[in-house]
């Protein structure tokens, strides 16, 4: 196997657990009067994306992105705050319209990395297409959901972070490597 590609795989997949420490979510205007013009303005927006939504990242939340790209809440603290039943979770709109966040969805984005790295350095045949499916599974279902709770995320003043666009980034171009490889050991 190319050194190259294995560690630029594994490169990508170290990116995608880093960015698990780096911030998940932010938070928007405080005040409603510029909550309700941004959430106005952002639905806007989203009209013209067709589907580039699934591998863009939204204007206004790009522009909340590289206002303050460090600030916010880890995927870390998420787990650390989905520990305590007794408090509601922060992120609960950001994956979903339900109020309550499966836990799974805290760990999908660096364990799919991880898996998909596994996949790509111990396995050949199939186990590529394994990893393939698992990486870009996490990543369609993720953002799926990150577009079906918008409306929540827009009312509720919060924004993805640099974290978790890193993970989701990572998961996208671990995806391409695998199936490439996949592709590539047919030809052997």
């Amino acid at each position: 196997m190319n050194r190259f590609a294995l560690s630029f795989v594994w490169l990508i997949a170290g990116l995608a657990l880093a960015a698990f420490f780096l911030p998940w979510i932010q938070k928007g205007p405080k005040d409603v009067p510029s909550l309700s013009e941004y959430t106005v303005r952002a639905l806007a927006m989203e009209e013209d994306r067709d589907y580039w939504r699934f591998l863009s990242i939204p204007p206004e939340e790009r522009k909340q992105l590289l206002n303050q790209p460090f600030s916010g809440i880890s995927g870390f603290s998420l787990w650390k705050s989905w520990k305590k039943p007794a408090q509601p979770l922060p992120g609960a709109s950001l994956f979903s319209t339900k109020k309550n966040l499966n836990p799974f969805w805290i760990f999908a984005v660096p364990a799919a990395a991880l898996l998909g790295a596994l996949f790509f350095t111990l396995t050949s045949g199939w186990g590529p297409f394994v990893g393939m499916s698992a990486s870009l599974g996490v990543y369609l279902t993720v953002r799926w959901n990150l577009q079906e709770a918008l409306i929540d995320r827009l009312v509720s003043g919060l924004h993805i972070g640099l974290g978790l666009w890193i993970g989701l980034y990572a998961l996208l171009a671990l995806s391409l490597c695998l199936s490439i490889r996949w592709v590539l050991g047919f030809f052997k």
